[in-house]
C-alpha cells in the first residue's frame, strides 16, 4: 500500500493569541521565569496543522466528507466536516447533538480568525487532493 503525503501547515503563532496566565491553577507549579520563557517560546514558535485521515462520503447530500487533523504531533481534531455550501466547499469544526432542542453546537471553536483560516486551507487541501 502507498503511503500517501501527508498536508501540513506550518503557522507562525501571532502576538498575543497564545498566554499563559500564572493565576490559572493548573500553571501554579511553573516559575516566575519558566512562564516568561514558555510565553516567548510559544509566541514565536510555529504551529504546524497536518491532516491526517480523509473521508470522503458519496451522494449528493451537502456532506461530502470528514477529516482529521493534528495540531503540532500533540493534539488531534477528529470530525472536522467538509460541507458544500452555496459559494463552495467550507470547513465545518465538530459538533455534538443536544437532545432538548434536537440542534448541533460546536465542541470545537477557533477564536482567533486566522488559525481557522490556516485549519480550513489545509483541511480542503487534504480534501482535494484525495
Amino acid at each position: 500500500m502507498a503511503e500517501k503525503a501527508a498536508t501540513i501547515n506550518r503557522v507562525t503563532a501571532r502576538d498575543g493569541e497564545i498566554t499563559i496566565s500564572s493565576n490559572h491553577k493548573s500553571n501554579s507549579i511553573l516559575s516566575s521565569s519558566s512562564l516568561t520563557e514558555r510565553k516567548q517560546i510559544m509566541a514565536t514558535g510555529t504551529i504546524e496543522i497536518k491532516a491526517v485521515r480523509v473521508q470522503k462520503i458519496n451522494g449528493n447530500n451537502r456532506l461530502k466528507g470528514f477529516v482529521d487533523i493534528s495540531i503540532n504531533d500533540v493534539i488531534t481534531l477528529k470530525g472536522l466536516k467538509v460541507i458544500q455550501g452555496e459559494n463552495g466547499l467550507f470547513v465545518g469544526m465538530p459538533s455534538d447533538l443536544n437532545k432538548s432542542n434536537n440542534r448541533y453546537y460546536e465542541s470545537i471553536r477557533c477564536t482567533s480568525k486566522e488559525i481557522k483560516e490556516d485549519i480550513s486551507n489545509t483541511v480542503l487541501a487534504a480534501f482535494a487532493r484525495e
